[in-house]
């Protein structure tokens, strides 16, 4: 297959058909793919994001286990990770929306309730610094080196942004790929 085929099959419309790539919930895709009527609220993104925490964390299992055979950590710091995961993935949202409440202050104060439960508006720096704090919290309360942690999974800790952006970018570029009057904003 050449590249210029393998661009079209993967082009917005392009082995679909003509029908819309922006796909804000999975049965929208799945509705695409198989002519269905479905309606379930999963938002694709947080199926995205749910994929690339799980892809970082199982990295970070990895290779928290060879620094284990090293003797760089301590026997048994593998079964901490996902435990660790959970509750960084969790302070990392609330970080993300917390920055983007200082980020967008004057809103915030004009309508605060709005700011607060929206499903829109989260910054990364928020989620990322969060997330990490309440991870060094978590391995320093479970007596595990801190340092050594840090250097086994800072590479999975990026992983999950990596990911991502696939899922936050899509409407974006599907807007811009059809000329919408709707084009979406990325803020």
């Amino acid at each position: 297959m050449h590249v210029v085929q393998f661009r079209r099959m993967i082009s917005f419309g392009g082995w679909i058909g003509n029908r819309t790539m922006s796909y804000p919930y999975v049965t929208d895709a799945l509705n695409a793919l198989l002519g269905t009527h479905w309606h379930l609220p999963i938002p694709t993104f947080g199926v995205i994001v749910a994929l690339a925490v799980t892809t970082a964390t199982y990295v970070a299992t990895r290779v928290v286990r060879s620094y284990e055979n090293l003797g760089r950590l301590p026997a048994q710091s593998h079964s901490t990770v996902w435990d660790m995961a959970i509750v960084s993935t969790l302070a990392g949202i609330v970080g993300a929306r917390v920055f983007d409440i200082f980020d967008n202050a004057d809103r915030f104060l004009a309508d605060p309730l709005s700011m607060i439960l929206t499903r829109t508006g989260f910054s990364i720096y928020g989620g990322l610094c969060f997330g990490i704090i309440a991870g060094v919290i978590f391995i320093k309360r479970r007596s595990i080196p801190v340092i050594p942690m840090l250097d086994a999974t800072a590479p999975a800790i990026m992983l999950d942004p990596s990911i991502s952006p696939s899922a936050i970018l899509a409407p974006y570029f599907h807007a811009r790929v059809n000329n919408s009057s709707k084009a979406a904003t990325i803020s």
